[in-house]
């Protein structure tokens, strides 16, 4: 479970990211991050994905998250999300609520008293972005441009052969990681902007 954790976060599968980046090994800290017992009651085990995706997803996310909703004049989830209050329903969750769906009762106990049920029970929304599209689109010559027409930066860190190849992979319909594609690319790109390569 935590080598599938640690990989997801990163994207790229376990198999694709040994090959990319042969003789570079995750730091203690990370490791300690995601070292999870298969063999925990599931009850703890539960709270241990809860704990890893406030502190590993979550914490990538939530800059980005406040700023384009700040930006944009939208309410979303950081709020509920503060270290305080995530401590404290850890505390008592998994005693009360041990269904899924029952993780929203409590705030939405709270929310009835101020909002209609209409708003409260409303589905999750999420602001998914069609990747795969944009990669394969209007993004595949500067993708090939960026990738493999420049200097990659901190290609001694890669096997670049294999880099490259797992893009050319996902362009050939061999694999459908268009988010590890995404990082590679957004990695670079960021490079070039800085004036680093």
């Amino acid at each position: 479970i935590g080598a599938y954790m640690l990989h997801r976060q990163a994207y790229i599968s376990s198999n694709s990211m040994d090959k990319l980046m042969p003789n570079i090994s995750y730091s203690e800290s990370v490791r300690q991050l995601f070292d999870v017992d298969n063999h925990l009651p599931d009850t703890t085990l539960l709270q241990r994905l809860r704990y890893n995706e406030f502190y590993c997803h979550l914490q990538r996310v939530l800059t980005k998250v406040d700023l384009m909703s700040m930006g944009n004049s939208l309410e979303v989830r950081v709020p509920f999300l503060d270290k305080r209050t995530i401590t404290e329903a850890s505390s008592w969750l998994p005693k009360t609520y041990n269904q899924p769906s029952d993780l929203k009762l409590p705030l939405k106990k709270i929310m009835r008293k101020i909002y209609p049920k209409s708003i409260v029970n409303t589905n999750k929304k999420g602001f998914a972005v069609p990747i795969d599209n944009w990669l394969k689109g209007p993004l595949k010559a500067d993708v090939y441009t960026s990738i493999f027409d420049t200097t990659f930066y901190g290609g001694h860190c890669f096997d670049m052969v294999e880099l490259r190849r797992f893009v050319n992979d996902f362009f050939d319909e061999k694999h459908n990681e268009a988010w590890g594609v995404w990082h590679i690319y957004a990695w670079q790109k960021w490079a070039l902007k800085e004036g680093l390569i």
